[in-house]
């Protein structure tokens, strides 16, 4: 049950923190209360909190297919993460599109609240080391690096 409550309070902090940041950014209310709505859905909640059952460490969960499985649902049922933009076409070839105004804001406010939420607010650092592992459109990519105050270190 400790685990349970470890994982409650991580989201909600993290959701907490998110809304901060999104009122920051004029993010619609509506997105930031639905915010990862999907973290409390049986599939992710037990999948995400066996992450809490290691210390929270996500190199734990490398081959657990059930967090693979609700990590994909995640990233595909919420527009405020860059994969959900990324397509993948017949042949293999992707498809990257640019992130609509809101989803963008939200996606920032995400990063953002993400880096409160485990004390490290500054992100500049982390997304300049994750940068090339996000496939963002050009336009995208300027937006972001320009709201992190970035785009000269990339």
């Amino acid at each position: 049950m400790r685990k349970h409550w470890l994982y409650f309070r991580f989201v909600a902090r993290h959701k907490w923190f998110v809304l901060l940041e999104g009122l920051k950014l004029w993010v619609p209310i509506w997105c930031l209360i639905l915010h990862d709505w999907d973290k409390f859905t049986p599939v992710e909640w037990f999948a995400y909190k066996r992450r809490f059952d290691n210390g929270n460490d996500f190199t734990q969960m490398v081959n657990d297919e059930p967090y693979h499985m609700a990590y994909h649902m995640h990233m595909r049922r919420n527009k405020h993460h860059w994969q959900w933009w990324v397509t993948m076409r017949d042949g293999g070839k992707t498809r990257v599109l640019p992130i609509d105004e809101t989803s963008r804001r939200e996606f920032l406010a995400d990063m953002r609240g993400m880096g409160r939420t485990i004390d490290k607010p500054n992100i500049g650092p982390w997304y300049l080391k994750n940068r090339d592992m996000m496939i963002l459109h050009p336009e995208t990519r300027e937006w972001i690096e320009m709201m992190l105050g970035v785009c000269d270190a990339a």
